[in-house]
């Protein structure tokens, strides 16, 4: 015999069979799971009121009546429990600064830092307070003699006589000495040469009155074409009016100094420049020959 044959493929279902006769009654299977309830039979008539019986099952729950209106709101019941901590959620917007907090304690004092580079210089300080003066040195060698105090001089002084100088004119004051040989003067004109070139000190003096001539009493040093005032000196209106107030004369003093650099060939002459004539006036007193001007030129070199 040969082999067995691969099984084919299993035939279309038959058709259905009559019902065969009913069997006897086989023993009572065991309880089935219970039925689904069945509907509701109609209501019976009232019984006579049994006996309470014992509290049967709870019946099914019926459907839902209507929403009664909402009650009063009742007790709150007990806190339950604290639910799991959800998820952390996105950082909040920066809240606004907080108060600066107390100052805390001052930290130990760090290591010394590097030297930095030097500042700029300060404002010089006020000048401190002079110091004690210190102990007198030893004696130097003496220096070379010194030159004289002054190259030449010249001084001349008018008393004798009242002198009346127009507007304009020169002072004219007798009696002149000189020292040196770079100054001389003139008597006649009141003229002053300088023979030298130098610094020269002039100084000068006078007694004088305008009489009853308005204006100031002004009195000019100047070169020989008085083209050149170096100097001038005066006395107001004012000061002489003051005098004869009080039954004086009227005089008044005039002078004045300068110093001036002159060349050699200068000539230098006192001018009145008053305006109107003026007299010197001589001043007197018993064993004094008087005195009313004097004129004084140093040379310094």
């Amino acid at each position: 015999m040969g082999a067995a044959g691969a099984v084919g493929p299993t035939g279309p279902i038959g058709a259905t069979g009559p019902e065969g006769p009913t069997g006897p009654t086989g023993p009572a299977g065991a309880t089935g799971a219970q039925g689904n309830e069945g509907p509701t039979g109609p209501t019976g008539p009232a019984g006579a009121t049994g006996a309470q019986g014992n509290e049967g099952p709870t019946g099914p729950t019926g459907p839902a009546g209507a929403t009664g209106a909402q009650g009063g709101e009742g007790p709150t019941g007990p806190t339950g429990p604290a639910g799991a901590t959800g998820a952390q959620g996105n950082e909040g917007p920066t809240g606004p600064t907080g108060p600066a907090g107390a100052t805390g304690a001052q930290g130990n004092e760090g290591p010394t830092g590097p030297t930095g580079p030097a500042g700029a210089t300060g404002a010089q300080g006020n000048e401190g307070p002079t110091g004690p003066t210190g102990p007198t040195g030893p004696e130097g060698p003496t220096g070379p003699s010194g030159a004289p105090p002054f190259a030449a001089a010249l001084y001349a002084q008018s008393g004798l006589d009242d002198v009346t100088v127009k507007d304009g004119e020169s002072f004219v004051i007798p009696n002149a000495r000189t020292v040196g040989k770079t100054l001389d003067y003139d008597g006649r004109t009141g003229e002053i040469h300088v023979r030298g070139q130098g610094h020269y000190l002039i100084q000068w003096s006078m007694v004088v009155d305008k009489g009853e001539e308005p204006g100031d009493v002004m009195v000019t040093l100047e070169d020989g074409t008085g083209e050149c005032q170096y100097a001038c000196s005066g006395a107001p209106a004012e000061e002489a009016r003051a005098f004869r107030a009080v039954g004086d004369s009227g005089r008044v003093r005039v002078s004045g100094h300068t110093v001036l650099e002159l060349p050699e060939g200068s000539v230098l002459r006192m001018v009145n420049r008053s305006g109107s004539p003026i007299t010197l006036r001589t001043l007197r007193s018993r064993g004094v020959e008087g005195y009313s001007a004097s004129l004084t030129v140093l040379g310094l070199e």
